[in-house]
Order: structure tokens, then sequence, then C-alpha cells
């Protein structure tokens, strides 16, 4: 059996590999501290990742998102355009705010 992990490793890699992925970011608290849950997922798999900062370097810190040549489905938050070389498709619910 695979530890949590091991399992996030396996799902970090297929999203990596997958031609399309949503990625998205949201606060939450850890033990009453801000933190920056980041969020990576496709029609098959999605992955989970808490940092203490929202930037970019939290974002290559989790190596998820980074390195990725596939469409990259985002709400347009800066740090997304500069990750990699990723097709750049917007989030429609996000459109109406830039």
């Amino acid at each position: 059996m695979r530890d949590a992990r091991g399992t996030a490793n396996v799902i970090a890699v297929q999203l990596n590999a997958a031609s399309l992925v949503h990625a998205g970011e949201s606060g939450l608290r850890v033990a009453g501290k801000p933190h920056c849950l980041h969020i990576a997922a496709n029609e098959t798999h999605t992955w989970y990742g808490v940092r203490g900062k929202r930037g970019r370097a939290a974002v290559e810190a989790h190596g998820v998102l980074t390195g990725r040549t596939g469409v990259r489905v985002h709400d347009c938050w800066a740090p997304h355009w500069r990750l990699d070389d990723s097709i750049h498709a917007l989030c429609n619910a996000h459109l109406p705010r830039e």
C-alpha cells in the first residue's frame, strides 16, 4: 500500500504530463495561521498542496505546476504566467473581474 506522500507524488507526475491542467489557489488557516492551498486538477486527478506563502516561490517549491508545456487553465494570477511554457487558458468564472 502506498503512503499519502507517495500517492501525492504519483498524482503530481500524472498532472505534469497531462495535456490540460486546471490550477488554482485559495486561502486557508493551519494552526490559526494563514496559508495558501494550491490545487492542480484534470478529469482524473486532483493534487492539493499547502504552503505558508502564496507567491511564485511557494508554487515552485511544490514542483507540480512548473515546467509544463500543455494547457494551463487558471484565474489570471500573475505567477501562472511565469511558471512555464504552458498554453494559457483563463477560467471563465474569473473573466468578468479581468
